[in-house]
Parts: C-alpha cells; sequence; structure tokens
C-alpha cells in the first residue's frame, strides 16, 4: 500500500513530546482518565461503556463537543461528523497546530468538494474535508462528500482501516453477520486489531458519535503499537510501563484535589470559576469525614472571594474572580493547609497542593460588534457594515450543535416555532431565518425618525416605523466585515426616506453590543434585462440588474406568444435555506398555446428565440424600458427511463430519470415469465381470479414507490399449492411512448423494462427473517420516537396498498392483521425499572420502514422527596420531563411485540436500546441576564440590623445550584457574611422565579474599611474613593429553563439607605482630612463636617473611623489659628484655574471638546472641585473662559448643562452659596 500523506508519525523523542501533549492532563497517581475531566461533558459519565474512549478522544485532540458542554453521545454520524473527526486527527498526529498545518499543506489549494463549498456557514466542515482529501482518506463519489448522509457501521470500518492502515492479522475471523456487506474484508480487520468486539457486527446499523469515539481511539492506540483496551500513557511518558511524576494542575495533587468550574477565565476583571478544593483518602476518593480544615488560598492572578476556606465533609469552594489583561495569563493556584481538627494536624503548614488555570485575554474584536454604516439603493434590503468580520451566526439563532434555525409560515400566517429543519419543499417566502431576540430592527419613514438617531440604538417610541418583515441575512460577497438584510416583499422600505438600523449583539461571554446607524434610501436606478436564458424546451430565465416586484413584467415571445396569458410565471424569491437570492431572476414555464409544430405544443423547438420585456418594475417603482433580446435554445433529446430497487418482496423503489406525469407512472404493466410458454405475462391471483395490481405512491420527486395490492401466499395460495414467488421472475414494463419528459415533451422511443429480479434482489429466495429495529430517534423533546426497521413492515390500517395478510395470518389471527404493540423499559435513577405503555402510530414516509409509536405518560401517586424536600411532586409527567429531573435515567429499551414484514414474518419481540438526553434549552430564544439590583427593606435596630437586596433577572432562575445559591454572590469581591440568606420570589406573574432577595444581617459588608484606607502609620491614605458596592454573580448560573447568564455579572447598588447619613459625613471628613493646611476659606467645610458627624447616632458612629475624626478635631484646632483669608483671584486667575482643572483632573488636551469632556465620565468629587472653581467665574466673563478653552467649545448652555449636573449630585448641599448664585446669574 502507498504511504498516505497523512501518515506522518514521529519517532523517538519527538513521538515522545508528541504524545505527552497530546494526552495532557491525565489524572496523576496513575488514576484512570474517568475519573478524570469528569464535567469535560454533561451529557456522557462513568456509566457509559464509551466515556473513557469519549474523553480520550477529546484530550487527544481528535473531537471536541458542543457549545452547551454537551457531547451528543447518541446522535447519529454522517459523514461531515467523520471528516471532521478525522481531519482533527490528522492535524493532531501531525503536531501542528491547525493553522500551521494548513499552512504547511497548502489546504488552502485543495479543490473543494462539490458539495461543500466556501460559502456555507460551516467553515469548519470546509477546512477539514480538504484535509482529509489531501490526505487521501475520502475522495467522494463524483467529488461529492455528501456530508449530511449517515454512514452504516461497516462504512466507518472501510474508513478507519484507510485512514490508520490497519493490516489484515493471520487467521480467519468469521463476520457472522458480513455477508452482505461490500467491506466484510475491513470488518474482519476491525475485529482481528481489537478496535471493535462486536460480532455479529451489525454492518447496515448507524454509528452515534459516541461509538465512533471508541474506534477512533482504539485505532489510534493499534496504530501506535498499544494495546487498544489500555488508557493511554501518562504525560511525558509515551511507554506505559512506568509512571511518571504528575505535574501540577488541576487535578488530584497528593491529600488535596483542586478542581474549576471551567477550564478558562475571560481576563475581564469580571469572570468566575468556583474552585473545588477537596481532601482525599490514599485511595484518591472524597474523605467525607474530614471537616474543619481551614486551607489558606492563594492565587498568582485574580483574587478569592475569600483567602480562607473551611472544609466541610471533605469538600470547600470558593470563587475565583478573573483580572484584566490584554494578554494570556497563566494563573498558578495553591491550597494550603492552615488549621485542622483532630486527625488532620499533621498537614498543617506542611500539605501544600497547586493547580492552574487560564485567564485568556479579553479582546474586543471578539466580544463587540458594531455597525459602522448601512446603506441600500434597493428598496427591499439593506447592507449592514460592521466594524468586524460578522457571520450570520451572530444574529440568528443557532441550536446547541451550531445549525442555523428557521421559521416556516403557519397557516394562519404567523410564524412558527425555530427549527433547525430543512424542509426543501416549503415555498422560499414561506421561510426565514429565525433571528435573536431585538438582533437587528430596521426602521423607516418618510422623514428623520425623532429629528435624527435614535440614541444609544434604542428605538422606543418609534414602533410605529419598524420594519416587520426580515426574511433572512445574506453573505456580501468580497467583504466579510458586511451583512445584507433581506425584508420580505411586501415590507419593502419606502424610496427617498430615512432608514434607522439598530442591532444587539451578545458575545459568548455575555458581553452585549447595542449600535445604531441611520442613512437616506434613494434608488433612482432603472431596472434592465441583463440576461436570458432557458431551462429546458419549456422554460425560459429572465435576469434583471436589480429585484424586480411581482406581476409588473410583460413578455412577449417570438413575437406572437403572449406569454402573460398563458405561461406559467414565477418571480423568484430569496431562500433563507441556501442562501440563493434569486429575486432579480423570472422564470417563464410554456402553456398550451405554444405551438410549432412538429415540435410538441408547450415546448421550443431547438435554435434561436427572442422575447420581449417591458414594464418590469422594481420595489421602489422605477419601471424598466421595453427590450428585446434573442436567446438560444439548444435541442434536448433526452427519453425518460427509470431503475428499479427491491425493497421486500412486496415493496418495489422506482426512480425516474426526468419528470413525468403520476398518470403515466401508473401506466405499467406488471408481468411474470412463464417457461412454459417462453413469454411475459400478466399475474392472476389464484384468490380472486383477478389479475394482480401494484399501488403506486409518490415518495418526492421522480421516486415512485410500488406496492403488491395481495400478499404472495394469497396470490400463489400457498398453502394449497406449496408455490410461491421466489420460483419466479417478475419485471414492470412501460410500453413504447408512454412515459414523456416534461422537460422536452420527448416520449420513450422503446419500451422501458423494469426488471425485479435482478442479482440480489429478495424476490430471488424465500424471506424467512422478522423484521428488526435499527434506530430509534426522539422527535425533538416530545414523546414520540421515529423508529426504523431493516425492511418494509405492516401496520394495521396504515399502508396504501392495504395489509395484505398472508394466508397464516388469515388463519391464525382471525383474518386480521396482528396489532404492534409497544412498551418503553425506563430504569428509576438507582431504583426499579418502570413499564411505560407506547403507542405505535402511522409510517413517516412511503417506504414503509419508519414509523413513529408515542409514549404514555408516567404517573407518580407521591411526592418524590430529598431530605423531607419536595424535588418532584406528585403527578403525571412525560418521559422527558422525568429524565429533565433525573428521576429517570437516559437509558431506554423499546420492546414492539407482532411487528410484521410484508411477506408475513413476525418478531414476536422487537427491542432496541435508546437513549434519551436531557433537554438543552437554546439560550438564543430564552436570553438570561441582569436586568436592576436596588435596596428594598431594611431595619437597623440595635444588633438587629436586616438590609435586603432585590435582584431582577430576565426571566426565573433555576432551582438548584443557580442563583439563589448563596456561594454564587460576592459583594465588593467578598463572600457574603454569616447569616445572609436568600430566596427567590416571582413577582412579574410569568413562569419562574426571577427575583432574588438577598438579606444581609451585617451592614459593615456595605461599609469596608477599604473605602478609607490606613497607612502603616495610621495615616490615611488619600484621596479617599467614594463608596459604592458592587454585587457579582457567578457567570456559570443559569435560569430555571437551562439558559445561561449572558451580559454582565455585575451591578452597583450604592449605599443603603440608612447609612446614606454616615456616607456623607465620611465624605465631609474626608475632604477635612484632605486639606494641605487649614485657612479660613475652610471654615465652612470644617463645621459642616462637625455638625453632620454630631448628628450621626451611636450605632452609625461606629462606621466611621476614629483616624478621621482625630483630622476634624486637628482640623478645628488649626482653624482658631488661621490667618488672614486668601484674597479672592482675579478673573484671569479664575479662568486659569477652571481651565487647569479641565485638563488636569479630567486628562484632556488643553483645546477640550465636549465629546471628550463627555467620554471622561467626571466624579462626584471632580465635579465639585469644578463647582468649587466655576464659582470664581463670573457671568460676565464667560465669553473670555470660553476663549480660554479652545473655539467656543465650552458654551453658556455648556455651563448652565454642566451645573445642573452638579445640582443634582450632594455638592448643592455642600455650596448653598453658590447654587443660589448661579441659580441667580443664569435664571435657573
Amino acid at each position: 500500500m502507498a504511504t498516505k500523506t497523512y501518515k506522518k508519525f514521529l519517532t523517538g523523542a519527538a513521538t515522545a513530546a508528541m504524545v505527552a501533549s497530546a494526552v495532557a492532563p491525565v489524572a496523576a497517581q496513575g488514576q484512570d482518565v474517568a475519573d478524570t475531566a469528569n464535567k469535560s461533558f454533561n451529557d456522557i459519565g462513568p456509566d457509559s461503556s464509551h466515556y473513557v474512549n469519549v474523553i480520550e478522544a477529546r484530550e487527544l485532540g481528535f473531537l471536541s463537543g458542543y457549545g452547551d458542554g454537551s457531547f451528543k453521545p447518541n446522535k447519529t454520524l454522517n459523514r461531515g461528523d467523520v471528516t471532521k473527526m478525522l481531519g482533527k486527527y490528522v492535524v493532531a498526529t501531525s503536531g501542528k497546530t491547525l493553522n500551521e498545518y494548513v499552512e504547511d499543506n497548502n489546504i488552502a489549494d485543495v479543490p473543494n468538494f462539490a458539495d461543500v463549498p466556501n460559502s456555507i456557514s460551516d467553515k469548519e466542515l470546509v477546512t477539514y474535508s480538504k484535509i482529509v482529501k489531501h490526505a487521501e482518506i475520502f475522495q467522494g463519489a463524483n467529488n461529492n462528500l455528501m456530508p449530511t448522509k449517515e454512514m452504516n457501521r461497516d462504512q466507518i470500518a472501510l474508513v478507519l482501516v484507510r485512514a490508520f492502515d490497519l493490516e489484515d492479522k493471520a487467521g480467519d475471523t468469521k463476520v457472522v453477520d458480513g455477508a452482505n456487506s461490500a467491506y466484510e474484508k475491513e470488518i474482519e480487520i476491525l475485529l482481528e486489531n481489537g478496535v471493535s468486539n462486536a460480532n455479529p457486527y451489525k454492518p447496515f446499523n448507524k454509528t452515534s458519535r459516541a461509538q465512533f469515539a471508541s474506534f477512533l481511539v482504539r485505532a489510534y492506540k493499534v496504530s501506535m503499537g498499544w494495546d487498544p483496551t489500555k488508557p493511554l500513557p501518562e504525560p511525558g511518558n509515551p511507554d506505559p510501563g512506568t509512571d511518571p511524576d504528575p505535574e501540577p494542575g488541576l487535578e488530584w495533587e497528593g491529600d488535596i484535589g483542586i478542581d474549576a468550574s471551567k477550564d478558562s477565565l475571560l481576563a475581564d476583571g469580571k469572570d468566575t470559576s468556583v474552585i473545588t478544593f477537596s481532601i482525599l483518602d490514599e485511595k484518591g476518593n472524597v474523605d467525607t469525614d474530614a471537616d474543619n480544615i481551614v486551607l489558606a488560598l492563594d492565587a498568582t492572578h485574580g483574587t478569592f472571594s475569600s483567602e480562607r476556606v473551611t472544609v466541610q465533609d471533605g469538600v470547600a469552594t470558593a470563587t475565583l474572580t478573573s483580572e484584566q489583561s490584554n494578554k494570556d495569563l497563566e494563573v498558578l493556584i495553591t491550597a494550603t493547609v492552615a488549621e485542622a481538627s483532630e486527625g488532620y494536624k499533621d498537614l498543617i503548614g506542611e500539605k501544600q497542593t497547586y493547580g492552574h488555570i487560564t485567564f485568556v485575554a479579553y479582546s474586543q474584536n471578539v466580544e463587540t460588534l458594531n455597525l459602522t454604516g448601512a446603506e441600500s439603493n434597493q428598496t427591499d434590503r439593506v447592507t449592514l457594515h460592521f466594524d468586524r468580520e460578522v457571520s450570520l451566526e451572530d444574529f440568528v439563532v443557532t441550536s446547541p450543535t451550531g445549525e442555523l434555525n428557521y421559521q416556516y409560515r403557519q397557516a394562519d400566517g404567523s410564524w412558527g416555532a425555530p427549527t433547525t429543519v430543512v424542509n426543501p419543499l416549503v415555498d422560499p417566502a414561506d421561510v426565514r431565518h429565525a433571528l435573536k431576540p431585538e438582533a437587528i430592527n430596521v426602521l423607516n419613514a418618510p422623514e428623520r425618525i425623532n429629528g435624527g438617531l435614535i440614541g444609544g440604538g434604542s428605538i422606543d417610541g418609534a414602533s410605529n416605523y419598524l420594519v416587520d418583515g426580515i426574511l433572512g441575512l445574506k453573505p456580501v460577497e468580497g467583504d466579510s466585515k458586511s451583512v445584507e438584510v433581506i425584508l420580505e416583499k411586501d415590507s419593502h422600505l419606502l424610496d427617498n426616506s430615512h432608514v434607522v438600523v439598530v442591532t444587539n449583539f451578545v458575545s459568548e461571554s455575555g458581553k452585549i453590543s447595542n449600535s445604531a446607524t441611520e442613512f437616506i434610501l434613494t434608488d433612482a436606478r432603472t431596472p434592465e434585462v441583463t440576461g436570458v436564458s432557458n431551462s429546458g424546451l419549456n422554460e425560459v430565465n429572465v435576469k434583471f440588474s436589480e429585484a424586480i416586484e411581482d406581476g409588473t413584467a410583460d413578455f412577449l415571445i417570438d413575437g406572437t406568444y403572449n406569454a402573460n396569458d398563458d405561461a406559467a410565471i414565477e418571480y423568484g424569491e430569496f431562500d433563507a435555506r441556501t442562501l440563493e437570492d434569486n429575486r432579480d431572476t423570472v422564470s417563464i414555464t410554456l402553456g398550451g398555446e405554444y405551438s410549432t409544430p412538429p415540435t410538441p405544443a408547450g415546448y421550443f423547438t431547438a435554435g434561436n428565440h427572442s422575447i420581449q420585456v417591458a414594464n418590469a418594475t422594481d420595489f421602489a417603482g422605477n419601471k424598466a424600458t421595453t427590450q428585446n433580446l434573442n436567446f438560444t435554445v439548444e435541442a434536448n433529446t433526452t427519453q425518460p427511463s427509470a431503475e428499479v430497487t427491491v425493497e421486500s418482496p412486496e415493496q418495489f423503489i422506482v426512480e425516474f430519470n426526468t419528470d413525468v406525469r403520476t398518470a403515466e407512472v401508473e401506466n405499467f404493466a406488471f408481468q411474470v415469465y412463464n417457461e412454459d410458454t417462453e413469454a411475459w405475462e400478466s399475474i392472476t391471483s389464484e384468490a380472486t381470479d383477478e389479475e394482480v395490481g401494484l399501488e403506486v405512491s409518490n415518495l418526492g420527486g421522480n421516486t415512485y414507490a410500488f406496492e403488491l395490492t395481495e400478499d404472495w401466499t394469497q396470490i400463489y395460495d400457498t398453502e394449497g399449492t406449496n408455490d410461491n414467488y421466489y420460483n419466479y421472475e417478475y419485471r414492470i414494463v412501460y410500453a413504447k411512448d408512454d412515459l414523456q419528459n416534461l422537460a422536452n415533451g420527448v416520449t420513450n422511443a422503446e419500451q422501458v423494462v423494469l426488471d425485479l429480479s435482478y442479482d440480489g434482489s429478495p424476490l430471488n429466495s424465500a424471506d424467512t427473517t422478522s423484521p428488526e429495529i435499527t434506530e430509534v430517534v426522539q422527535d425533538g423533546t416530545s414523546s414520540t420516537f421515529t423508529v426504523t426497521t431493516n425492511e418494509p413492515v405492516k401496520i394495521a390500517g396504515e399502508d396504501n396498498a392495504g395489509d395484505t395478510l398472508s394466508q397464516k395470518q388469515e388463519s391464525v389471527n382471525n383474518g386480521t392483521l396482528p396489532e404492534v404493540k409497544g412498551t418503553i423499559l425506563a430504569k428509576v435513577a438507582g431504583g426499579k425499572t418502570v413499564e411505560v405503555d407506547a403507542t405505535v402510530n402511522g409510517y413517516v414516509d412511503g417506504y414503509d420502514n419508519k414509523f413513529t409509536v408515542t409514549a404514555g405518560e408516567v404517573t407518580l401517586a407521591e411526592d418524590v422527596t430529598e431530605n423531607r424536600v419536595v424535588l418532584i411532586p406528585a403527578g403525571t409527567y412525560s418521559l422527558q420531563e422525568l429524565v429533565d429531573f433525573g428521576y429517570l435515567e437516559t437509558d431506554f429499551e423499546l420492546v414492539l411485540s407482532q411487528l410484521t414484514d410484508d411477506v408475513g414474518n413476525t418478531a414476536n419481540t422487537a427491542t432496541y436500546d435508546f437513549e434519551m438526553e436531557k433537554t438543552v434549552v437554546n439560550p438564543d430564544l430564552t436570553p438570561f441576564y441582569l436586568v436592576k439590583a436596588e435596596y428594598e427593606n431594611y431595619n437597623v435596630e440595635g444588633n438587629n440590623t436586616q438590609v435586603d437586596i432585590a435582584v431582577t433577572f430576565s426571566e426565573g432562575v433555576a432551582a438548584a445550584n443557580s442563583a439563589a445559591d448563596i456561594t454564587k454572590w460576592s459583594i465588593n469581591g467578598h463572600d457574603l457574611p454569616v447569616g445572609t440568606s436568600i430566596k427567590a420570589e416571582n413577582r412579574d406573574g410569568v413562569a419562574g422565579n426571577e427575583t432574588v432577595i438577598i438579606t444581609v444581617t451585617d451592614p459593615s459588608l456595605f461599609m469596608y474599611e477599604d473605602n478609607v484606607p490606613v497607612g502603616e502609620g495610621g495615616e490615611i491614605q488619600l484621596p479617599v474613593p467614594e463608596v459604592s458596592n458592587v454585587i457579582t454573580v457567578d457567570r456559570e448560573i443559569a435560569s430555571f429553563d437551562g439558559s445561561k447568564l449572558t451580559g454582565r455579572n455585575q451591578l452597583v447598588v450604592g449605599i443603603p439607605a440608612f447609612l446614606q447619613n454616615v456616607n456623607y459625613a465620611i465624605e465631609l471628613l474626608s475632604r477635612v482630612a484632605a486639606l494641605d493646611e487649614v485657612e479660613e476659606a475652610d471654615r465652612e467645610l470644617i463645621e459642616a463636617a462637625r455638625a453632620n458627624y454630631n448628628s450621626l447616632n451611636a450605632l452609625e458612629r461606629n462606621y466611621v473611623s476614629p483616624q478621621l475624626v482625630a483630622q476634624l478635631e486637628a482640623a478645628e484646632e488649626a482653624l482658631g489659628e488661621a490667618g488672614e483669608p486668601t484674597p479672592e483671584p482675579t478673573t484671569e486667575e479664575a479662568i486659569e484655574e477652571v481651565a487647569q482643572t479641565i485638563t488636569e483632573l479630567f486628562g484632556l488636551e488643553e483645546d477640550v471638546t465636549l465629546p471628550q469632556l463627555a467620554a471622561a465620565n467626571p466624579t462626584v468629587e471632580e465635579l465639585q472641585e469644578l463647582a468649587t472653581q466655576l464659582a470664581n467665574v463670573a457671568p460676565g466673563d464667560v465669553a473670555a473662559l470660553q476663549d480660554r478653552l479652545g473655539d467656543g467649545n465650552i458654551t453658556e448652555q455648556t455651563i448652565i448643562n454642566g451645573f445642573n449636573q452638579i445640582r443634582s449630585t450632594s455638592a448643592a448641599s455642600l455650596y448653598p452659596e453658590l447654587v443660589e448664585a448661579f441659580e441667580a446669574a443664569y435664571n435657573l
């Protein structure tokens, strides 16, 4: 075999380094990989036989999970999935990063598969499809990858043997059920090498993601010369025979384990992760007897909510908050035993363990997405420009697996729920992209809306102008920073009008970007025809320079045929499913009045033709001039023909090569070969003495199902004659000219013969095997499941051809088809097995090997409780609900009795094991974010202090491990104090408890000494910052429907009302402490500070630093010794002082502009300082101040507006005379 280009395994030290990197991190102290990373995926655990291989495949870089933390172990594998996994394997084993591999191997130059162009949204598939093509793993049929086509297990065997060069070992391993598979030899090689141990192999079953992970890892180990049944070697040690020294990390370290709730944090100073510290026994298990052990915590970057935590029942947790950084940070976490109870005292100061976590640099380019402009010269669309590359996924709802969601128009005109289902049969006008809530809003009005751009990206008050009709988004070719918004045809914009666009983007880390832009839409272009072409011999396509409004154009063909009166005219549409935009194209299908003998009516003759186009109008009302164009119709002589596949002795699938009329499809002869007469004859039934017919039904497109209307045993009277179908040959025949190609009118020049007894046909031998179930797939989260069998089956009353009972069935079942009955076996978590009735419904399609079953509900007679807490109230629930509650395990078994195939073989019991995943909520549909936080009730009486903070979310919080958990919160970076309680309430009347009440009994929490810093010598550190309180909630909390928190995770709540007086007094005292020297001008401030301090009660004075009081007393003493007051500054001095304050305090250039002032976001102290200095500038000197600040950027109105802002702060009470002076001078 030639060496594959991907087979680049390293040797020696290089191999060891590669393997060490590939398999790290693995468990320390020889633990099994299954004990590590057990939080890698949330839907597969150690109870799965594939779990270890899934984790190892992830560590090797061969696969990854989904954005919601799931792996989807039961998802049926298609060729696209396999392409990605094998592509990742190729890259991982090269020892290079993906970008390095792509560059070094010129992957960009590898020709695309025909059905995986660069333009598709799944860019990952594009890249890896080129990689596997370059590696000669996949070549595709006719250069088509067919990524959505599911793969049978025998096809997987072929791919693995080819990818890993697996060798055929000595001996003869018989594949029990491989006789009918073209890849029996490859299956044998898998079995011989230990890649699979399943024999029978079930070659025609589908493969799940979990199964393929096991295949992939075992094949890799075999290719490396390792035992496929053993775990991967330890990091840095490619030889499984020895154990290397464990490296520090977020793994078990000695007797203390460290684990993080997520792998990395965003380096934005806000992101959090819960770090769990576990005391382990000698076997590596949590020591639940370990209590009252205090761990001292430290991190090289970021901060812990508490620097010391107490272990209870062997476990302690602390929240780590990241720090802001413009580069990635590798963070070392250290936990040291600081205090311990009896039995663990030897660990004090001696036991220390380490862990690592990464802070990922905050990237503004990724975290934000803002409009830079918008434009349009067509009223049915708007082009949006952004400040970075944009994708449809930024604004369209995606599934947890990354697939775009669509909405389909319902019978009542409304839009259905978002779905990933792509139904090609629905008219493009009735399917749209499912946009995320408020993702894109377009407003349109004859004049400027609200005097201009909507402030801050808000559309409040402008709903009357909102365009309700976005059909979809379309990438702009050649411009990755732009996207085109396609509107519904009846929602197009006004010409010569004002357009405002507002976008709302939420990053993966939850940062929200609101942006808006506006423009004037003017469409003065006149549409014109740019091309004419034909499709077949009866259709002509007219292409225009822009989108054309439906029904506006007139078409005259060949100078005589008025297409508007006879032809079928279809105006093109934008298709959100394929992103094809055909609004600039009109298709005309000839009617019967177009006739050019001898060509059949309704068809063009080959040769030159002409078309006149008039009155074509765009959506802005611009009308095209009349144009005459020529086009050439090439001869098309394709005759209709067909191919047949025999699915079972009683069902045949026929596919025609062209469009044909259904009536013609049904005009056939069903014949049997008579060996005595050596002639083909019609088939006569022994039971009815009538000619045997076939029921025909369309399966979509040009594919049809042909089914017997009688069972073969009835036709041949098998019980009386011992004769049956397998003794004869059969065919379906269409006579000459009975079929017509609808594209060109050409008929079949010879009879079309479909041989039903070809080699391998099921009609050639007796069918004695009962049907088997090959797949069970849940319909979303409903109680309905689609069941697939290995052959067509009979369901009473559902088959188009009737029940067609065999003679045996007729005699033993009172002349009726046995009713298929279903049962689903479910396991209560950690308990017994329960049986749930399942109703068997009708077929899914005309192939008769897919049907649905609906599971019944389960009634819980009494509450399900734990520690007297009701987890599930008594009642009736669906299986999905009980799985979501955790009451039922995810493994189920479907049992069907009396399942019958076409010829009457009946399986007394057919079974199939399947899994039902917990519901995964799409956060795009139910966004979960912080709305507000505010103080509510408070009570301060002696030592009985209570403060309630109400935090409101956009929807209800989860019942467990959520915002109602006290460990998920911190205030000012500190854990909530002992005695704090949390409860959740429903205040908005919508399902879910959206309001979280945090009750704090220690008000000192809001008055940290950090607010009045004191140095080593007791001196106060200045300036004293303003007191504020920041509440932080863990980013990993979820809502009651599973949505993750998006947007901010911090809110500022200021100071509780009962501490406002204290805060105000501290502000005044801090100003006194900040005086360099005391002068007479300071008397008013010092006296105000004393008056406010004296007004505090005894409890309130407890919150005031003694150092501040001492500074006040010193200032009062100095005031008595103060000299003459400082003279009032001159006008020039006052102006200069104001200018210096603005330029220095605000950090601005000398020539100040209003936008610069606004961007400076001045603090209250800065405003107070400015207010003091502005008092020295008389109203008449405003012009001089303007000149000093540069070109009149500061106007009199600016002074007034600024003062109004100052007056709204506590500065107004500090300077009452100043307030009066401004009010008098400016008539405020």
